[in-house]
């Protein structure tokens, strides 16, 4: 379970959003454009069914419509059995803990998805709206109604997230209870955060196209000033979306330190080994640091804001070399500090004594072949 404050998994959740309609719907014409490729020259489309055509006035596109996407009982297992998969391997379940922990998130998502509906029904439509429109960002007078709207389904949110750490540590040993409230305090942190966030944004203290999972601190300068009357809407929308992709594949910042720390935690090192870890961590930054001159951050951007408006081109450029070379461009420019983080994470691996990396190794394997997996020894 991740705080809604967090920035590693709201990237992935807004792509999914955005454009998941979208690749639905190309999914569902690739079909009939495969069809037009394999017919003979000449060939006409027969002729549709008969069918009410869309040009009358029977339906008001003004309004949205009546039948939604329900949360069903599925659903809710699904993300159940994923949830319960990722707790198993992180607090060391057994089968039968795992199946419990499933049956309970299952079960008071479904409360939680019944208590919240109507609410959470026009937050996530208007979370849709700007999601695709704005590629991950809010316009300030929808982000202000945004979080007006979103402020009782957090508090049904925080009500789910309570009943069911108490009820899943029910079934836990202590050791596995006491790690489960430990990480849950980072989580309440990151709630709190989130809620104080909405706060703000209900008052109309945020910035145009702003996102809900960041703070405005944490977005990366501009490429060009958003104050420029002249500058293409189709440009402005590139360029703060490259803004965002180098911000997150470039923070080295948070995934390297990150890594350190898990690194200790997995080899077990002393505080010796940890803390010349933390040395290796602060020259790599240091490093890194140089790498990204105000320079390189201009050219990195500059790259992406083009690779975004690559349907403003001929399908042959998007498709052929003048993507191609965007990309190995793109490439280059990161090799100088994926360099530094091989080397780093190198580094931190070689500090680990052969007796606790084959004791890390071996803890790995047996935690993988309880899955029933077979894991070679080395």
């Amino acid at each position: 379970m991740r705080a809604p404050g967090r920035t590693g998994s709201p990237p992935l959740v807004r792509r999914v959003a955005a454009w998941g309609g979208v690749a639905a719907l190309l999914l569902a014409l690739r079909p009939f454009a495969a069809m037009a490729q394999d017919a003979p020259s000449g060939a006409s489309p027969s002729d549709p069914p008969a069918a009410k055509a869309y040009d009358d006035d029977s339906v008001d596109v003004t309004k949205p419509t009546e039948i939604g996407l329900r949360f069903t009982p599925g659903m809710a297992r699904g993300i159940a059995t994923h949830m319960a998969r990722e707790m198993r391997g992180q607090y060391g379940l057994d089968d039968a803990q795992q199946e419990k922990c499933r049956e309970i998130i299952a079960r008071n998502l479904m409360h939680f998805a019944h208590r919240s509906q109507r609410a959470g029904r026009e937050s996530f439509e208007l979370f849709m709206e700007n999601m695709i429109a704005n590629d991950g960002a809010f316009s300030k007078g929808d982000g202000q109604r945004w979080a007006k709207l979103t402020k009782p389904v957090l508090n049904e949110f925080k009500t789910f997230m309570t009943t069911t750490v108490a009820q899943i540590g029910d079934e836990m040993t202590l050791s596995q209870r006491l790690k489960l409230t430990a990480e849950m305090a980072a989580v309440s942190a990151g709630i709190i955060a989130f809620e104080e966030r909405l706060k703000r944004w209900e008052k109309g203290e945020l910035a145009d196209m702003a996102n809900p999972f960041e703070e405005p601190k944490r977005r990366p300068s501009r490429l060009a000033t958003s104050d420029d009357p002249n500058e293409p809407p189709d440009v402005r929308r590139a360029r703060e979306r490259a803004d965002r992709h180098v911000s997150r594949e470039t923070d080295v910042e948070s995934r390297w330190p990150a890594y350190v720390e898990s690194a200790i935690q997995y080899y077990e090192l002393t505080d010796v080994q940890a803390t010349s870890a933390r040395s290796v961590l602060k020259e790599a930054l240091q490093r890194a640091q140089a790498v990204k001159s105000a320079e390189w951050r201009q050219r990195i951007r500059r790259n992406r804001m083009l690779a975004y408006l690559r349907d403003r081109v001929p399908r042959s450029a998007r498709d052929g070399p003048w993507m191609w070379h965007l990309d190995r461009e793109y490439e280059e420019l990161l090799a100088p500090l994926q360099e530094i983080g091989r080397e780093l994470r190198a580094r931190v691996d070689d500090l680990a004594e052969t007796a606790q990396r084959e004791r890390a190794a071996q803890s790995a394997r047996e935690a993988l072949s309880s899955t029933g997996i077979d894991v070679p020894p080395a």
